[in-house]
């Protein structure tokens, strides 16, 4: 645009930008000054018909919430435009402004406000925003001193924030920085920031620009780079310098719906400037309802019908923003009055929606469609209908506005008005033909409106013009379920006034009859109507539906009667009823549960009373066997528990693990009702399913008064669960002494077997408790008495290394050389837990050091299968034979060095361990290193220089090597040829290590070997030379059979029956096509078959 353009339209909109920019920058308190502002706003804007009242009360509301802090003067503006404009805010959105209307000035515009004001009055609501001496009010005077003594008070939190409804709103609330840059507050702001060094955040940033402080404007840049909020900050302050600041530094773009929704006339202008898009910006321009400005667009070329983003024509902004003579101004100018937005609407809905019945005049007589449709199928009817204006809907009708046409959600204009209780509206659609039986797409009618809220004038009309009163919706509910459900009463009685009874009104005047299904249930939960009333509390209708025939023990889904909802709700009063009245007292739902449950579950003793005393069964028990008084004694309802009492409850019910109420009570640790349940003939030795007595969850609860108690009341000391664990066994677990002294002094059984044949002694030895170890046999308990697997207090000791343990039983006489039934000694067990001071307290009390177990393993032996070194040392100092040898033919250093453990195999062969000592399989030590594939060399080397004999050979003729080559460990076959392993020995079928290797197609361990001189030409016994191994099996890698030819291998030597390796190599060959082809066959059969039934599938 030409800068002259330009300069033009901002001197057309100068009287426009300056009075917006007043109201947004207002500034002061003083009354003359905001007298002056109030009759710039009458005389530019509402005298010169810019803007209606109700508009000039929005601006004013927008701007206070961008600056609060002068909201006491917005208030006298609103004011004074209220007093002298008569402002009706009846039918517009509820305001913070309409608390003040009704504090200040005694008028409530919407009724249903009263209870948010109250809620207001409670939190002293003011103009003022914050009291007197509160940190808010130090912060918006940037009072820093005060700001100051509020953080050096006890509790005061740098990270609280702030929720205000005067603030623009946030979910999160305002830092305390925050507000400072929103009030501008450069004194806190930097104090907060020496003194706590809270974050600058993002929101710090945009409402700095709001403020409009330069150092705080700075110091948030050095931290934050503005975004395209920032900008919009920056547009509501109406600091045009701030707007192109962000322009020209950060490339940001102004938003035109921004600055039309702040008001920001120069802002709009910049952007047309800057851009020329005078297309883009022409609908926007509406907004400001300037006919100047409009003109000027047009005259340079602006296409009348522009769209927005959101496809808004000029004509649809226009109508939202209620300006009516900017309407008549465009379709003056011929702009097309049917145009769709993005939802599909045209200026006629919008202008419903937005209740100008002027517009709307405006509209059709300028050819709107009537009965059109935006993309939810509404027409501007259905709009209408929804904000109840009559005056719209009455206009639209006598237009041809079509009542039975349908939204996307099959929901015509009757529905609307039956929803929003408008008499008027479903009269007038009735007499115009609207179907009253029409269904939404949840099936809901008219009536079923109508009965939510309770209604009786709208019920009756559409009953009377033929309402099926029997109509259900998708869960399978009428008008009476909807009526039930919402506590309408009197639909409810009008719906059975005509029931049988009801009178068509179609041409022929005759009646129909009409049998509402009393009993039918609902598909969610499967509730008739009595259910319904019953969970609503709601005797009166309750009395009405029994009256009219329902099924008071109706079931739902889940097996519940209407009296279960009384309970389940605690309604004493209609359970009551529904007692009174016939209703099953013991009925159970699919969970077994009866009412009675439910009351005493919820704590509802009143309606438990109402049940018990017409008979229910306080014995009855659910599907997992559990009764009323279970329950009550889980939950410790001691209340219950006695009234139960008191009418005989059977105390030995069992639940479904078996539990009675004694359990349960003593679990609980409640002697109150353990002492009711025994005095009442409890059985105080029931046991559950797992065969556990209240003693015994005495024991396990620790619970030591309880268990006093059950025993002086006859309970059974010695019973066993079915774990075989008694009362004694449980106490010993948890270490209680006082409850062990308590069992034996009451001669508590300790010979009594435990799992799998264990002693109370050895018990007390697992818990490593010397105490109770004690206190055992102090009581006699045999000290050497062995369990299933034969073993002794003192093997347990041993296991467990505690050596004070093991000597304190060894003085109380405690046989040391016992053996358990694999004839280990307490020794072994020590060595396997590596339990070095146990085990030197055994070999000095002369335990046999040399005693072998059951597999022949001495104590060395499990050292040095475990690398036990301390352990190992130990008993080679104390003389233990360290080449004897187990069951396997094992020494300890056939062990060490299967372990590759150096250490423990210097140990042994300093204690003078045979090196060449031989397993039951003729293995030498040495032989196995081969069972390893990594860092051998060392103990190889170490072995070799202990005269280990490298060619050693098995009861199999096999040496190291042989093993070494057979496993494919290069690496250790390296090292034995490096350490003088004969490259060319034979087992004992003639085979060398070349010729494994070549079976395994091993290539590099045969090139290693060949080039260390190994006998290429060697024969096995049946005169198979390498070559013949290596053809002699199918690999895809024929690189060693190769190597071997090279090296010199004859393809055409014999073996024994006259096989070459060329003969090998051809069958394997043949055998290979064969193998291949016969796959092939199979694939080809497979893919035939999953052909041949997709076939089938598609002629079929």
């Amino acid at each position: 645009m030409e800068r002259d353009i330009y300069g033009e339209l901002m001197d057309t909109c100068h009287d426009y930008n300056g009075v917006i920019n007043k109201i947004y920058n207002l500034n002061t308190f003083d009354f003359k000054e905001i007298n002056i502002i109030y009759d710039e706003i009458r005389a530019n804007f509402i005298e010169a018909n810019k803007f209606l009242p109700n508009q000039i009360f929005d601006i004013l509301e927008n701007a206070s919430l961008y600056n609060n802090r002068y909201l006491p003067s917005y208030w006298s503006i609103i004011k004074k435009v209220y007093q002298e404009f008569n402002i009706d805010r009846t039918k517009e959105k509820s305001s913070i402004f309409d608390y003040f209307f009704y504090k200040d000035l005694g008028v409530v515009f919407n009724q249903n406000d009263i209870k948010k004001f109250k809620c207001y009055d409670s939190r002293k609501i003011s103009l003022e925003i914050y009291e007197e001496n509160t940190m808010g009010r130090a912060i918006m005077n940037d009072d820093k001193q005060s700001f100051v003594s509020f953080t050096e008070r006890d509790g005061f939190d740098i990270m609280q924030r702030m929720i205000n409804d005067f603030y623009p709103f946030s979910s999160k609330g305002y830092s305390l920085l925050e507000l400072c840059c929103y009030h501008g507050s450069v004194k806190c702001f930097k104090f907060l920031r020496e003194q706590f060094q809270p974050e600058i955040t993002k929101k710090c940033l945009k409402l700095s620009f709001l403020s409009g402080v330069p150092d705080l404007m700075n110091e948030c840049l050095r931290y934050q780079v503005p975004t395209q909020k920032c900008m919009k900050y920056a547009i509501i302050s109406h600091n045009i310098d701030f707007v192109s600041f962000l322009i020209r530094e950060y490339n940001l773009q102004i938003d035109l719906r921004e600055c039309c929704e702040y008001n920001n006339l120069h802002a709009f202008l910049i952007y047309l400037d800057q851009t020329k898009d005078i297309n883009k910006c022409f609908p926007y321009a509406a907004m400001f309802n300037s006919q100047c400005l409009m003109e000027h667009l047009l005259s340079h070329g602006a296409k009348i019908n522009s769209k927005t983003e959101e496809r808004d024509s000029a004509l649809h902004l226009s109508v939202k923003s209620n300006h009516s003579q900017m309407v008549e101004f465009l379709l003056s100018h011929g702009i097309n009055v049917n145009k769709e937005n993005i939802n599909g609407d045209t200026s006629l809905h919008l202008a419903s929606k937005c209740k100008n019945i002027q517009t709307v005049k405006t509209l059709i007589a300028h050819g709107s469609k009537i009965n059109s449709k935006n993309k939810n199928k509404e027409t501007p009817l259905h709009l209408a209908t929804l904000n109840n204006n009559i005056e719209i809907v009455n206009f639209l009708i006598d237009n041809g506005a079509n009542v039975n046409l349908m939204t996307n959600e099959s929901q015509t204009v009757l529905h609307n008005a039956a929803m929003n209780n408008n008499i008027e509206f479903v009269e007038n659609f009735i007499e115009l033909g609207a179907n009253v039986n029409a269904q939404n797409d949840q099936k809901v009618t008219a009536l079923h409106y109508a009965a939510i809220n309770n209604n009786v004038t709208i019920a009756e009309l559409l009953i009377m013009h033929g309402a099926d009163i029997n109509l259900y919706d998708k869960n399978h509910e009428s008008a009476l379920h909807y009526a039930v459900f919402n506590n309408s009463k009197e639909v409810v009685e009008l719906l059975f006034s005509y029931n049988l009874d009801i009178q068509n009104k179609s041409e022929t005047n005759s009646y129909i009859q009409q049998e509402i299904d009393i009993n039918s249930r609902n598909l969610n939960y499967g509730c008739c109507p009595l259910h319904l009333a019953a969970w609503m509390n709601n005797k009166e209708i309750a009395e009405i539906l029994l009256s009219q025939g329902a099924n008071i023990n109706a079931r739902t889904i889940d097996g519940k009667i209407p009296l279960h909802f009384a309970a389940l709700h605690q309604f004493n009063d209609t359970a009551e009823f529904l007692i009174m009245h016939g209703a099953d007292i013991n009925a159970k739902d699919k969970s077994g549960r009866t009412p009675l449950h439910y009351a005493i579950l919820l704590q509802n003793f009143e309606t438990a009373k109402l049940l018990i005393s017409p008979g229910a069964d306080i014995n009855i028990s659910d599907n997992d066997k559990v009764t009323p008084h279970y329950i009550a004694f889980v939950n410790n309802y001691t209340e219950f528990v006695k009234y139960l009492d008191e009418h005989g409850v059977n105390l030995n019910c069992k639940s479904l693990c078996g539990r009675t109420a004694i359990h349960r009570a003593t679990i609980n640790n409640n002697n109150e009702f353990i002492n009711i349940i025994i005095s009442n003939g409890g059985d105080i030795n029931a046991y559950d399913e797992s065969g556990k007595t209240a003693l015994i969850y005495a024991c396990i609860y620790d619970n030591i008064e309880i268990a006093k108690f059950l025993i002086l009341s006859g309970a059974t000391i010695n019973n066993s669960d079915d774990e075989k664990k008694t009362a004694l066994y449980y106490a010993i677990i948890n270490k209680n002494i006082q409850m062990i002294n308590l069992l034996l002094s009451h001669n508590a059984n300790f010979n009594i077997p435990l799992y799998l044949g264990k002693t109370y002694l050895q018990l007390a030895v697992e818990q490593n408790n010397l105490e109770i170890i004690e206190l055992l046999l102090s009581n006699g308990v045999n000290i050497n008495e062995k369990d299933e697997k034969g073993r002794t207090a003192l093997f347990y000791a041993a296991t467990l290394g505690n050596d004070s343990v093991i000597g304190y039983l060894y003085s109380h006489g405690a046989f040391i050389n016992e053996q358990d039934l694999t004839s280990s000694t307490a020794l072994h067990a020590a060595a396997s837990n590596d339990s070095v001071t146990p085990a030197r307290f055994l070999i000095l009390n002369g335990i046999e050091i040399n005693a072998q177990n059951f597999d022949g393993n001495t104590a060395l032996h499990i050292s040095s299968n475990k690398n036990f070194t301390a352990m190992a040392e130990l008993l080679l100092l104390n003389g233990v034979n360290v080449n004897l040898r187990n069951n396997e033919g094992c020494s300890a250093l056939h062990y060490a060095v299967l372990n590759n453990s150096q250490e423990m195999v210097q140990l042994l062969l300093s204690h003078g361990a045979d090196i060449n000592l031989r397993d039951n399989l003729e293995r030498t030590p040495l032989h196995y290193i081969s069972f390893r594939d990594k860092n051998v060399s060392q103990m190889i080397t170490l072995l070799l220089s202990h005269s280990a004999d490298i060619n050693a050979r098995d009861d199999q003729g096999k040496a190291i090597i042989h093993y070494a080559a057979q496993l494919g460990y290069l690496d250790v076959v390296e090292c034995l040829i490096s350490q003088g392993a004969d490259v060319n020995i034979v087992d004992y079928e003639g085979k060398t290590s070349l010729h494994i290797l070549a079976n395994y197609n091993a290539k590099n361990c045969c090139k290693f070997l060949i080039s260390h001189r190994a006998d290429i030409k060697a024969k096995t016994y049946d005169g198979k030379t390498a070559l013949h191994f290596a053809v002699g099996k199918f690999y895809y890698d024929d690189s060693t059979e190769k190597l071997l030819i090279f090296q010199g291998a004859d393809i055409n030597e014999k073996d024994f029956h006259g096989i070459t390796p060329r003969y090998l190599t051809r069958h394997r060959r043949s055998d290979c096509f064969c193998n291949v082809l016969m796959w092939s066959l199979c694939i080809l059969i497979i893919v035939g078959f999953i052909a041949f039934i997709f076939w089938l599938c598609y002629k079929k």
